[in-house]
């Protein structure tokens, strides 16, 4: 998957970096950007989500081409409607469930039951378990489907604020993963 990534120059970012931790009452904002500053100094790229879906673009049926999820999630599940879509962890969502939500898109109004399986993250890149649900994982969905098939190359990304993420790791699936996870499949 091709990341349409925010880039910086070290220097440049670690000197953008002192100017906003001088700040005496820094805002939600500038905490997000202090963040983003930060991995740009670690020389680690910065997603905006929403570009990268809008970017990964749609199929035939208006379903995106790209899923976000919780990386603590089995499955991900998609809610669109006029201008804005979300994913979900369950199929009938309740108020209290943690959900990422797009606006400003080009969607059709549509609620069904369709799904995909969020990759495991390789032992590499994995968060410590009660760290998990703070991460996201951002992976190409080749078909939306009520009882899906296991994603390809997926990326871990650290949420900043807003739509904007650091880009933690990228890998690719292997055929005994992508194996073991078609069991995820919810039965119809």
């Amino acid at each position: 998957m091709d990341l349409l990534t925010i880039s910086m120059p070290v220097r440049e970012a670690r000197e953008r970096l002192a100017d906003y931790q001088a700040l005496d009452q820094p805002t939600g904002e500038d905490e997000a950007i202090i963040e983003g500053l930060r991995a740009l100094a670690d020389d680690k790229p910065v997603i905006d989500m929403r570009s990268a879906l809008i970017a990964g673009g749609f199929d035939e049926q208006g379903q995106p081409r790209l899923a976000v999820a919780y990386a603590d999630w089995q499955l991900c599940h998609l809610i669109r409607a006029r201008g804005w879509l979300q994913f979900v962890a369950r199929p009938w969502p309740t108020a209290r469930q943690r959900r990422l939500r797009f606006d400003s898109l080009d969607c059709t109004e549509n609620w069904a039951r369709l799904a995909a399986i969020v990759p495991p993250i390789p032992p590499a890149h994995r968060p410590r378990a009660y760290k998990l649900r703070r991460y996201l994982v951002m992976f190409e969905v080749e078909e939306w489907k009520p009882a899906p098939d296991p994603p390809g190359d997926p990326v871990l990304l650290r949420p900043l604020g807003g739509n904007l993420a650091v880009v933690e790791a990228q890998w690719d699936l292997t055929e005994l993963e992508r194996a073991v996870l078609s069991a995820r499949r919810p039965s119809l």
